[in-house]
C-alpha cells in the first residue's frame, strides 16, 4: 500500500501546478491515513505548497493585469477628453498663412 502511495505523491506533486488537476478533488481522494510530511520533496505537503504559491501567482498576475487594463482605459478616456477639447475657431476675419486669403468662405462645416 505505500508504495502506490508513493507513487501517487510523486505523481501529483509533479503534475501540481496542471491546469486539468483539481486540487480540491485530489484532496478529497486522497486516504485519511496519508502522511502530510515525509522526507523526500514528492510528499503531500510539497503538493499543498507548489499547488497554493501557483494560486496565488496566478491570482496575482490576473489582478495586476487587470490593473494594467483599466489603466489603458483612463489613458485613451483621458486622450479623447483632450482631443474633444481640442478646437478651432474659424471667424470671417481668420487669414491662411500659407496662401494669406481669408478662410470664412473657403471651409465647409459639418
Amino acid at each position: 500500500m505505500r508504495f502506490y502511495c508513493a507513487y501517487s505523491e510523486r505523481l501529483i506533486a509533479k503534475y501540481a501546478t496542471n491546469e486539468k488537476m483539481d486540487a480540491e478533488r485530489i484532496l478529497e481522494l486522497i486516504p485519511d491515513d496519508w502522511i502530510l510530511k515525509g522526507t523526500g520533496s514528492d510528499t503531500l505537503l510539497s503538493y499543498l505548497s507548489i499547488t497554493l504559491n501557483d494560486r496565488l501567482s496566478k491570482e496575482h498576475n490576473f489582478k495586476i493585469a487587470k490593473n494594467i487594463i483599466q489603466m489603458e482605459e483612463l489613458n485613451v478616456e483621458n486622450s479623447f477628453v483632450k482631443l474633444q477639447k481640442a478646437y478651432v475657431i474659424v471667424t470671417p476675419e481668420r487669414i491662411c498663412k500659407v496662401c494669406q486669403r481669408k478662410l470664412a468662405g473657403m471651409i465647409n462645416l459639418l
